[in-house]
């Protein structure tokens, strides 16, 4: 049986595109936003959190912080305590890194947040990289 080219291109491109949603990996954003208190309805983006939801702890999970979130919390707050938000920081960092608490954390800020530290968007996205992913994400909200 001979195939036309117009066939085999078509095959082709529908094994390439086959291919590609496969490499492509679902993910799901946090972006977390500080407000001066509880009830404030100011806020200013600080950081944000990809990580694979069906691969809590062996996928992809980072924060990128903003460049500037310090300066632009301060703007916001000027008595913000900048020392209780880089521990925050750091600890987002920590326990990212460590697969065994990484679902706690995801279902604290998820669950639990509702003052000085808030989600102010989620979404979900496919990529397939994504460390490119996190920083266009970045780019976009912080």
């Amino acid at each position: 049986m001979e195939f036309t080219n117009a066939f085999r291109t078509a095959l082709l491109v529908s094994y390439a595109f086959y291919f590609c949603m496969i490499r492509e990996r679902q993910l799901r954003y946090l972006v977390l936003s500080y407000a001066p208190s509880a009830i404030s309805e100011s806020s200013v983006p600080i950081a944000v959190i990809l990580f694979e939801p069906q691969a809590i702890c062996t996928g992809f999970c980072k924060a990128e912080f903003g460049a500037r979130w310090k300066e632009d919390v301060l703007r916001l707050d000027p008595e913000a305590d900048i020392g209780n938000l880089e521990l925050f920081r750091r600890d987002v960092d920590v326990q990212l890194g460590r697969s065994e608490s990484r679902a706690a954390l995801l279902e604290t800020i998820q669950d639990s947040f509702s003052n000085a530290i808030r989600i102010s968007v989620s979404g979900d996205c496919m990529a397939e990289d994504p460390t490119e992913e996190l920083r266009h994400l970045s780019s976009a909200y912080l």
